[in-house]
């Protein structure tokens, strides 16, 4: 596996925040010169805002509190999971930090269409007076929808077991869903 392949990049910078090592594609995505940054100073590379957020989490991992965390890309094109390990020499003193950024915008978006998507849910039912249920005869698992709760007065938190929801249907409507799930 490289950085490229799982779409981290890495930078290794000293005591002083200079820069030891640079690679991964998001260096580049951003529209820097990672080539340009070994021996500068962090504070040189990084935009003011984006160094102001940052720095403090690279000092605390100097002083040996590894750092873990997710941010933004300064152009907010890209959001990243980083990790801020410190490196200890022989003698157990931090001699530099290793950053491992890696990119998690598409997950975020994905987390971000799920929230939405359980939103619009949620305020359909509500306009429309409706709710919805799954249940899994093998596992004999009910889950509901809020909606659902709020129409047979149930506790949104409540669970109910094969037995309870039996005992929500009308006699035709049972008949229909055993052999329903028969087939």
């Amino acid at each position: 596996l490289t950085t490229q392949s799982i779409r981290a990049s890495v930078i290794i910078a000293d005591l002083d925040l200079r820069v030891m090592h640079v690679e991964g594609p998001a260096f580049d995505r951003h529209g820097y010169r990672p080539q340009d940054w070994p021996g500068r100073s962090l504070n040189e590379v990084l935009p003011a805002g984006l160094m102001a957020e940052l720095e403090p989490r690279y000092r605390a991992a100097l002083a040996g509190e590894p750092q873990s965390f997710d941010y933004w890309s300064h152009d907010g094109s890209g959001a990243y999971w980083a990790r801020i390990t410190p490196v200890r020499g022989e003698n157990g003193a931090v001699t530099s930090v290793v950053a491992v950024m890696q990119e998690v915008t598409e997950r975020l978006g994905i987390v971000e269409d799920l929230s939405r998507s359980e939103a619009r849910l949620r305020e359909s039912e509500r306009m429309v007076g409706v709710g919805s249920w799954e249940w899994v005869p093998e596992t004999r698992v009910l889950t509901f929808s809020s909606g659902f709760a709020r129409l047979l007065g149930l506790a949104t938190a409540q669970e109910l077991d094969a037995e309870a929801f039996w005992g929500l249907l009308e006699p035709e409507d049972r008949e229909i869903l055993s052999q329903a799930t028969r087939a």
